[in-house]
């Protein structure tokens, strides 16, 4: 290949805005550049490649000393220039960066900084649930219905990945999650392409879109990946506060027990009709709670269900027992 990668990117360098974000990871971008070459499209993987070197920090600033040592001023000069753009881009990096040009007397760099990673800071909020909905009514206050626009599909797409995700693992766990926080983004994707009118292209849809472009496929596929693992946390969001009223429901027993009159170590209490073993049972569907009876325990006592007891006097009309609540193992 006798193209250099200064002539490539004199010739094909894409806006900033184009550059695929994954082109600055290490081992990710190295993998997308051999998608190309199995697709054939040996230009493409220069290109990523390029990207990687000049622009991605750290990568790019080795690279400058490299080109300066073997005398290729314009080469050191494009990959020193490409990797502080890259860094005036990162939040809090940038603005650090910024307030050191201030700090030397160079305005125009502190603002060249602080603008980029200022952009970057307000582009990432978008994606945020609530921060991006509000954001997206600001804009739409301010007559700006593009950014507007942006801001309110991206937030609500993470919204509805991350809802998915845990309805998905109340359905069959963290496989579930997964499965459908991909399933959510996909079907997201797809409507809001039909509903922007070819506006509004992410994920899966940039296949549709550009069949033939390899960086449509690997795009979405790290799409899918980021969904997967949206899903992956709504779902711990989700397992987290089941657990969290378990364990709420199982030390409120003791104060359960303690305003019936039971002793603070004990649920057995002695009624009418011999030991009676008090505990709290809750409806599953209703969500109310009850004061019932033990069943397992009462065996213990050669007092089986069904007999008279303050649980069923309450509920005289209970035909089948609630479902059982798992901290509370209360049966009736």
């Amino acid at each position: 290949m006798e193209n250099s990668f200064m002539e490539i990117s004199k010739e094909k360098e894409a806006p900033l805005v184009a550059i695929s974000f994954w082109d600055f990871f290490p081992g990710v971008s190295q993998v997308k550049s051999l998608v190309h070459l199995a697709a054939g499209d040996e230009e493409g993987a220069m290109r990523t490649q390029e990207r990687f070197v000049t622009k991605t920090p750290i990568v790019s600033h080795c690279t400058t000393g490299i080109a300066k040592v073997c005398g290729d001023d314009p080469t050191a000069k494009q990959c020193w220039e490409g990797g502080n753009s890259s860094l005036n881009s990162f939040p809090v990096v940038g603005h650090t960066k910024g307030l050191l040009h201030y700090a030397v007397g160079d305005v125009k760099g502190g603002n060249k900084a602080m603008g980029m990673a200022t952009s970057t800071s307000l582009n990432m909020m978008d994606s945020v649930p609530v921060v991006g909905h509000v954001k997206a009514a600001v804009h739409y206050a301010l007559d700006d219905k593009e950014g507007g626009d942006h801001a309110m599909i991206s937030a609500t797409r993470t919204t509805t990945v991350t809802t998915a995700g845990g309805l998905g693992f109340v359905a069959g766990g963290p496989v579930g999650a997964t499965v459908l926080g991909i399933n959510a983004g996909i079907g997201y994707d797809c409507a809001t392409m039909a509903v922007t009118d070819g506006k509004q292209v992410n994920g899966i849809c940039q296949i549709i879109e550009k069949p033939t472009d390899v960086d449509s496929y690997f795009n979405a596929g790290m799409s899918m990946v980021g969904d997967s693992l949206t899903g992956y946390a709504g779902g711990k969001v989700t397992e987290r506060y089941t657990k969290t009223a378990e364990i709420s429901t199982a030390e409120n027993l003791r104060t359960i027990r303690q305003k019936n009159g039971f002793a603070e170590n004990s649920n057995v209490a002695t009624g009418e009709n011999g030991k009676e073993i008090f505990y709290e049972a809750k409806d599953m569907q209703t969500g109310k709670a009850y004061s019932g009876v033990n069943e397992s325990v009462r065996k213990i006592y050669a007092d089986p269900a069904p007999r008279p007891n303050k649980f069923l006097e309450q509920h005289p009309d209970i035909e089948t027992p609630l479902k059982r609540h798992p901290a509370s193992c209360a049966e009736a």
